[in-house]
């Protein structure tokens, strides 16, 4: 099942707005960013669907460990998980559809 790629995700009582940005990976370094203070995830807009789909859920999981974790979770974990919750997805068939 093939689901669109959010342009906002929720998190706590915050709402953070999910963009996309061809150049990020050239002027910031990485493919994705989670800015807590503007409440934005942004994604590397060059990266391979299934690329961009792991990216999010780093960085949704980023504003996660903002919100409740306090900054206590290291970047390896979050790594971790978010391609294990991106297997899961994809064990129940669940895709997410980017817009390029």
């Amino acid at each position: 099942m093939k689901i669109k790629a959010p342009k906002s995700v929720p998190v706590g009582g915050h709402n953070y707005k999910v963009e996309q940005d061809p150049s990020l990976a050239l002027t910031k370094g990485n493919r994705g960013q989670c800015d807590n203070a503007k409440e934005t995830i942004t994604i590397d807009s060059n990266a391979i669907p299934s690329h961009k789909t792991t990216i999010l859920l780093h960085e949704v999981l980023e504003a996660i460990k903002f919100v409740w974790f306090d900054n206590d979770l290291d970047h390896h974990t979050l790594d971790t998980i978010s391609e294990g919750i991106f297997q899961f997805l994809g064990s129940l068939g669940i895709e997410i559809e980017w817009d390029d």
